[in-house]
């Protein structure tokens, strides 16, 4: 039994079901190679879900849980930890790095009125570290339910090149 709920798409107590991590993989998959199609070898991203995504677009990548950071020190302790997500890069170290793209914990959904920004930024610092980008909303694939996804985009690397379905 537990085995059978583990495959069940859940969050509880901090933690993410199999289930849930595999239908991250699905999601994260679409989303790294759309954003491969437009991106640039020399775009940097900043993401929490710093695994799917970083291989597959091979951007370099801000991993803003610091899980693969070589230097801790420019990260700060999260108010609401839990395994794996303890660490936070402050809000100077992200303004300071202007990436491209900020995807936080990318979220998916058939329904764009159900899209919303998952972002891992520091409060007092969003304003100043997301005044030069904009949200963006693209349409990940076509068919009876296309996917959709939210992020923000610095607002000159926004410009390069015909992005599918844009909104502000």
């Amino acid at each position: 039994r537990t085995s059978w709920d583990s495959r069940k798409i859940w969050y509880r107590h901090g933690l993410d079901s199999i289930g849930l991590l595999r239908q991250y993989k699905d999601d994260w998959s679409l989303l790294a190679q759309q954003l491969k199609e437009f991106s640039r070898p020399t775009d940097t991203l900043a993401i929490t879900a710093a695994g799917i995504i970083p291989y597959y677009t091979g951007l370099y990548t801000l991993d803003q849980l610091g899980l693969t950071a070589p230097d801790l020190s420019r990260y700060v302790a999260r108010p609401d930890p839990r395994p794996g997500h303890t660490l936070l890069l402050s809000g100077a170290a992200l303004l300071e790095s202007k990436p491209q793209y900020i995807l936080g914990h990318p979220h998916l959904t058939n329904d764009t009125r159900d899209l919303y920004l998952s972002l891992y930024i520091p409060g007092d610092w969003f304003d100043r570290v997301t005044r030069d980008y904009r949200r963006l909303v693209v349409q990940l694939d076509k068919g009876p339910q296309p996917r959709f996804a939210v992020y923000l985009v610095r607002k000159d690397a926004s410009q390069r090149a015909p992005l599918p379905r844009q909104q502000e």
